[in-house]
This record gives structure tokens, sequence and C-alpha cells, in this order.
């Protein structure tokens, strides 16, 4: 019986570009044309600092949360963090490690109080977050909440995405309303693009010989394919990478969104490989990450 892997293609952080596109931000766009960490770029801009400097504390002080811990760790290792004049410096994060906090919730209508909830940062902080990330950082947010909250005025509550599926919020007019159609235009491209991705796969014949389509999770697929041939195996997976990146558009913006593609011998041990349209070269990455994960798995010789 030929041996097989797993292969997960995950859309994961795709959202908060759908929203720079959407809310035609030229700093969210800019972060996406260069290719660039939006957790590290929204620290620089929210706070003032310089990449090198955003990317060295986050080396030091990683994911603690201490605020003793991190003061200490800030003047033993980067000590020109206190002298950098920065407009914010969080107490019990990182600068990029609180700003992929902001990343993940603000684009979404997030008030401080909830925010404080779920990062247990100081409301005043929170609000000051807030602050920064809509008038310093990503300015067109609060624009395109407006032109949202126009649609569901004009067209009856009802709102459209890019793909044409519609919903209708009949909920109270209000915050909470907003705050879910705020998040179904991101949300729902991308898991449609995902669908759209899975329902091509299954039906191409081809793939469906040497990849078995497992789960759909959300923003991800995984199947399970035989590699008994490795440059049939890149083909696939570039074929399946085009299925799941789709040309968008918005307000004249047309965008691909890039796709990232893990491998493994089990869910809990996938290790990513950079998607390429070379099939010589993503062939030879499979088989050396396959070969990795054999050694990983092989049992040590007794002496």
């Amino acid at each position: 019986m030929s041996e097989r892997v797993l292969i997960e293609f995950d859309k994961a952080g795709a959202e908060w570009f759908i929203v720079g596109f959407m809310a035609g931000d030229e700093q969210m766009i800019k972060v996406f044309n260069e290719g660039k960490s939006p957790h590290v770029v929204t620290g620089m801009l929210c706070t003032g600092a310089s990449e090198e400097l955003v990317l060295k504390e986050h080396k030091a002080v990683g994911a603690i949360t201490d605020p003793t811990l991190i003061e200490s760790i800030r003047r033993s290792q980067v000590p020109e963090i206190f002298s950098a004049d920065l407009l914010f410096l969080p107490r019990i994060f990182s600068i990029r490690q609180c700003f992929k906090k902001a990343n993940h919730g603000l684009n979404y209508y997030m008030k401080a109080r909830r925010f404080s909830e779920e990062t247990e940062m100081d409301e005043r902080d929170c609000k000051r977050v807030i602050d920064l990330y809509l008038k310093q950082a990503y300015v067109n947010i609060p624009l395109w909440w407006e032109s949202v909250k126009r649609d569901l005025r004009i067209n009856n509550r009802t709102l459209f995405n890019c793909f044409g599926r519609k919903r209708r919020f009949l909920e109270a007019w209000g915050d909470e309303l907003f705050k879910q159609a705020f998040a179904f235009l991101p949300q729902s491209r991308n898991v449609d693009a995902v669908n759209e991705a899975m329902i091509k796969s299954y039906n191409d014949d081809w793939l469906m010989a040497f990849m078995d389509l497992l789960a759909q999770t959300h923003d991800s697929i995984t199947f399970q394919a035989l590699i008994n041939d490795y440059k049939r195996l890149a083909a696939g997976c570039i074929k399946i990478d085009e299925y799941m990146s789709p040309q968008m558009e918005y307000g004249g913006r047309k965008f691909r969104l890039g796709t990232e593609m893990k491998i493994g011998k089990s869910w809990g041990q996938l290790k990513t490989i950079p998607l390429t349209k070379d099939i010589d070269k993503l062939a030879k990455d499979i088989r050396e990450t396959v070969e990795t994960l054999d050694l990983a798995t092989t049992p040590s010789k007794v002496a």
C-alpha cells in the first residue's frame, strides 16, 4: 500500500486583507502588495516604532504577558525602546503581539470594553489602541463602516458579498447588527472561496485519483494524498491553490489572496511549505519535508 500524507490548504489571515480592499485603505493594501506581516506593520503605524525595533522587541518578549517581566526584558535587551518616543507602548504584550490582537478584532467594530475583556489589557489602554488603529493606521475603516450602514438602510437590511451571496439582518438596529454585518462580508467571502475550491477539487477526476478530500474547516481544506509521485503531487497542489485563489474585486480593485500549504503525517505535525508555480521546486520541497517527517517518526535504535 502506498504511503500517504495530510496536506492542508489554509486562507488564514485573508479576512484582514479583504477588509483592506473593501475599505480601499491605502495602508492595508500596501501591506498586501509588499507581502509584509500585518501585525508588524500595524505595530509600526500605531506606535511609531521602526520595523527593526518591533521585531527585536518581539523576539525578546515573545508571548510573555507579565508586565514586570516585560519591563525587565525591555530594559536589559531592548533599552532603546524607552528612548524611541513612541506613541504607545503596551504593558502586557510586545508591540507585535498587542497589534496582532488589534488586527483580529478592531475591523469588526469591537469596542474598548470587549477588547479589554478579550486581551486583559486595561480598558484605557484599549481605548488608546483603538484610537491609534482607526486614526493613525487605517483611517478608511470607519468610512467603510459607514458605507455598510448605508447599504443596510438602502437595501432593506440586506448585504451581498462579491460571490452574490446575500444575507438579511433582522436584529434590532444598532451596534450588534452592525458588528454582524461588518463581519459577514469578509468572512463569507473567505468561506465561499474555500467551499468553491472544495467543490472544484472534488469534481476534478485527475486530482481525486491521488488525493482524498477529508475536511473543510471554515478557511481551510485538508486532503490525504499519495506520495508515490512527487511531481504529480506538486502539480495537484498548484491546481488546488488556483481553485482557492479566485480573482476578487471590490470598488474596481482586483486582487488574489495567497494560500498557505502545510504537510504532515498527522494534524498535530503539519509543516509549512511555501507554495510556488515551479513544479520541480515544489516537488523537491515536498519530498524533503516528507523525508524529515519520516526521520522524526522513525524509532531511535538502542545501542
